[in-house]
């Protein structure tokens, strides 16, 4: 099976949008848990998991070249090493 990895962080800052690349930051590189997102951007839960798919729909379409979608679940695989993402 093909390794997991995680986004790299500089793909993450290359996000267009600053929130969503604060979001993705918060969650992927610093491993924070959607909660103390919240707390940090001053958002309910509920709106920074909505940001928080509008930001791996913008991720996506910016790597596109990179990564495809494999299923529903938001998971993506790079196109050129053949390493699954887990966005989660």
């Amino acid at each position: 099976a093909p390794a997991m990895i995680e986004p790299e962080p500089h793909q993450i800052a290359g996000l267009d949008n600053d929130l969503y690349a604060r979001v993705l930051t918060l969650r992927y590189v610093d491993g924070k848990r959607w909660e103390e997102i919240a707390c940090i951007i001053g958002y309910s839960f509920r709106h920074v998991t909505r940001i928080h798919g509008q930001a791996l729909h913008a991720f996506w379409v910016r790597y596109k070249d990179v990564y495809y979608v494999l299923n529903d679940n938001a998971i993506m695989v790079s196109a050129k090493e053949g390493k699954r993402v887990q966005f989660f």
